[in-house]
């Protein structure tokens, strides 16, 4: 779109971890309690993150406790309002 290349990409989804894991060989694993999974494809690193609301952080940046949430509206308005 912006004429950047990558090979990192995020996707977000309401498919829960264990799903994404399910249907993905998912070499690398990051921070699967805290609902994202890193998914490699053709040299591609994928994170993809279920929709969530972060109920409590640590040190002002990575969650420690997250609720999932299905609807893409509230995750959205949820970063939004951060």
């Amino acid at each position: 779109m912006l004429g950047i290349k990558t090979k990192d990409i995020d996707i977000c989804t309401n498919a829960k971890p264990m799903e994404i894991m399910e249907l993905f060989d998912t070499e690398a694993v990051s921070d699967v309690k805290y609902g994202s999974v890193r998914v490699i494809y053709k040299n591609y690193k994928f994170d993809v993150t279920t929709f969530r609301k972060d109920i409590k952080y640590e040190d002002n940046r990575k969650p420690v406790k997250i609720r999932y949430i299905n609807n893409l509206e509230s995750f959205y308005l949820l970063l939004k309002n951060r």
